[in-house]
């Protein structure tokens, strides 16, 4: 079994039952976000023996009234390339089409889909947030956005009308 890479685990690792986080608009309107479904699984690969592997999958959705008119976002979370990286994949569907938002971390490549960024949100300074924007090709959707901080999970998000910023999260 091949664990998650440390590089994009520590922004994903946040997301387990009992975690939630509230965001807040420059209006006041709050959008209280957490897993509604949570499941770890195993993908084994290659044939039984030497050359058989497992790569690990996390899959969960998220409840929202923010990020998606259907008021959740799907997300899944899997260990890539033998266990040299990492993709997660967010969606409005919780069979992940269309794909909202799709970003990596490989050994060889660093981060792809997304870009690591020292930013403020309101009064708070991240280090070394990453930023996620919506795939080209989907259009039909309102997030536009995606802020992760180290530890925390989504920090801030932005759709085509308003942003959105962490105002308190609790990770179990």
């Amino acid at each position: 079994m091949f664990p998650y890479p440390a590089e994009l685990h520590t922004y994903m690792d946040p997301y387990k039952p009992g975690a939630w986080w509230v965001y807040e608009n420059s209006t006041g309107l709050r959008d209280s976000v957490y897993p509604t479904t949570y499941n770890e699984t195993f993908l084994i690969q290659g044939d039984k023996g030497s050359s058989c592997f497992a790569l690990t999958q996390r899959e969960f959705s998220l409840r929202t009234v923010g990020m998606d008119s259907t008021g959740y976002v799907h997300v899944s979370y899997s260990v890539v390339l033998k266990g040299e990286g990492g993709g997660v994949v967010i969606s409005s569907s919780p069979q992940m089409t269309p794909g909202l938002f799709h970003f990596s971390y490989t050994n060889d490549e660093g981060y792809g889909g997304g870009h690591v960024i020292d930013t403020t949100l309101g009064a708070v300074a991240f280090t070394a947030a990453l930023r996620a924007d919506r795939a080209m090709h989907v259009t039909a959707r309102q997030l536009e956005a995606i802020l992760l901080a180290r530890d925390i999970g989504i920090v801030g998000y932005i759709t085509n009308s308003d942003t959105f910023t962490l105002s308190s999260f609790h990770i179990p």
